[in-house]
């Protein structure tokens, strides 16, 4: 909060934000609408939100969802994963997830903390960018664009 404040990379222009966890224990009070509420979003992604708004230092003007259910029996009552973007009248922007299904670090960073090679293969390098061409043919349309199958 301090480097946004004082500015020590320069102005916000973005932020990244995401909590979430696993629930294993599918009998888990969090999975029951009548004792949660909602799911992950009131649950800890509020804590996301939060520091976006926090750190935007204004309020959002747009937002956009994308809700996941992997596990529609055990989500059955309650949401498990969320992303949303979120606008400022500024121009900032945020992107924020939240989650009761996974947590930790992935196998990128874990390789870099324990000092392990990490060596994506070329077919996983051309779906990424089969996934990034579709997102450039949806800015370009307006409209949502189906991902090319490898």
């Amino acid at each position: 909060m301090r480097f946004v404040r004082e500015q020590v990379f320069g102005a916000l222009k973005h932020v990244d934000a995401g909590f979430g966890f696993a629930i294993d224990d599918p009998k888990q009070w969090r999975l029951r609408e009548n004792l949660a509420g909602d799911g992950a979003l009131m649950d800890v992604g509020i804590y996301a939100l939060q520091a976006c708004r926090y750190l935007a230092g204004e309020e959002p003007i747009k937002v956009a969802t994308l809700e996941t259910k992997t596990d529609p029996v055990k989500f059955a009552e309650v949401d498990e994963t969320i992303h949303w973007l979120m606008k400022f009248a500024s121009g900032k922007t945020a992107n924020c997830m939240t989650t009761y299904q996974f947590s930790g670090m992935d196998a990128f960073s874990l390789a870099i903390l324990e000092g392990k090679p990490f060596e994506p293969s070329g077919a996983e390098g051309l779906r990424d960018l089969l996934v990034i061409e579709a997102i450039y043919r949806s800015i370009v349309s307006g409209k949502n664009d189906a991902v090319a199958k490898v």
